[in-house]
């Protein structure tokens, strides 16, 4: 039967990750300008929201996305499957096909090559890799420690899309993530395969050797992951949630212990995390949002201004959809409530919160008044976007 109505935020949010809704976005974004990130034709700050031109974009990329203060770069699909980029171009992380050079930058929207099936981006700090809806995987920019995945151990720089072999790589958007040197990919068969800079046991293979082509996690279960940098954090279908990569205390282990393969982080009703250099965030299916870590300018978003290290997960009061994003390391902390209200916390020292303001804060801070952002998202340092649109569909 077919009936008209409205969807509520998870209902969005869930058609969106299957590709079954073609419905079309408002992209809004904020914090530093310096090197055209914002796509506004210009490089200046804006410390509240402000329209990226256009009102056809599908897709928010980087969600689950390197948090290294380097980030300058974005990404964003439109309705009818072409990529655009913008921002900086380190070692040619736009795709246009140029080289690293402050003169390559772009602070408009430019569409990466012609291609009009692309499902999803994420991004290191020199590395974009990008799903397409074939089910083919593509990786571009420098190849520091194999972190491209085309089984290359030096430093080459790719400056547009090159192909990681493979065609069953998923092109849900929690199945991806990338970090400094590292990317993570689960495939439509539930494995998960990571490759780059193992420094820490950041590939899970109890060992500390990089790889530079992609290597499986054990395991036919992995339903998201969130890792970006340091430590790791993934999600299986049973609702188990698995960290490595990093020390117990990193993993919310409550440990110094260091693992390098997976290790269960207590709960089975997790459904998505994310991990910073110095905070976690897990997200259970009773909407509940879960927080762990270093509490430096109020990032734990828990109405404490110390430095007070959170060692297991604590709850932040509310109800929260499966919409949230870390920057800066994790300094900075995004979140979109099951009612639709954009919540900032922790650092702001440049606006990056959007509050039109450079105070930090404690905890949870609502953005605006408005109850219809559908994502968000985040670079490194310097910047952070969200989509927002009055959601009408034909179809519950």
């Amino acid at each position: 039967m077919t009936r008209k109505g409205v969807w509520n935020l998870q209902q969005t949010r869930d058609k969106q990750l299957q590709s079954l809704w073609e419905q079309s976005y408002s992209l809004f974004m904020w914090s530093e300008g310096n090197r055209g990130q914002l796509g506004q034709n210009n490089l200046t700050r804006q410390s509240s929201p402000i329209q990226v031109p256009g009102t056809t974009w599908k897709v928010l990329c980087q969600k689950r996305s390197n948090l290294d203060d380097e980030t300058n770069t974005y990404f964003s699909i439109k309705d009818d499957g072409t990529l655009w980029s913008w921002g900086a171009n380190n070692a040619g992380v736009l795709g246009h096909s140029q080289s690293y050079g402050t003169i390559n930058q772009k602070s408009s929207p430019v569409q990466v090559g012609s291609d009009t099936n692309w499902a999803n981006v994420v991004t290191g700090a020199t590395t974009a890799f990008g799903t397409k809806t074939d089910g083919t995987f593509w990786s571009w920019g420098v190849n520091t420690k194999g972190g491209l995945g085309h089984n290359q151990s030096t430093p080459t720089k790719i400056s547009s899309p090159t192909q990681i072999p493979g065609t069953t790589w998923s092109t849900n958007l929690d199945h991806s993530s990338a970090g400094v040197h590292i990317c993570q990919q689960i495939k439509t068969d539930g494995t998960l395969w990571m490759w780059g800079d193992n420094e820490i046991g950041q590939l899970g293979q109890n060992s500390r050797t990089y790889y530079s082509s992609p290597v499986q996690i054990p395991g036919t279960s992995w339903q998201s992951i969130g890792g970006t940098r340091q430590p790791q954090l993934a999600i299986k279908t049973d609702g188990t949630m698995w960290g490595w990569g990093g020390e117990g205390l990193s993993l919310g282990l409550n440990s110094t212990t260091e693992y390098s393969s997976p290790v269960q982080i207590p709960g089975t009703t997790w459904d998505l995390c994310i991990s910073g250099a110095s905070v976690g965030l897990g997200h259970k299916t009773d909407n509940t949002l879960w927080v762990w870590g270093n509490n430096n300018q109020g990032r734990l978003g828990l109405n404490q201004t110390d430095n007070t290290m959170l060692r297991s997960p604590v709850q932040i009061p509310g109800s929260w959809s499966k919409e949230f994003a870390l920057k800066g390391n994790g300094a900075s902390v995004f979140a979109i409530k099951t009612s639709g209200e954009l919540f900032a916390w922790g650092q702001n020292t440049y606006g990056q919160l959007g509050l039109n303001d450079n105070t930090t804060r404690s905890s949870p801070t609502q953005m605006g008044s408005n109850s219809n952002w559908a994502f968000v998202s985040c670079g490194g340092a310097s910047g952070a976007k969200a989509m927002t649109a009055a959601l009408t569909p034909s179809q519950l």
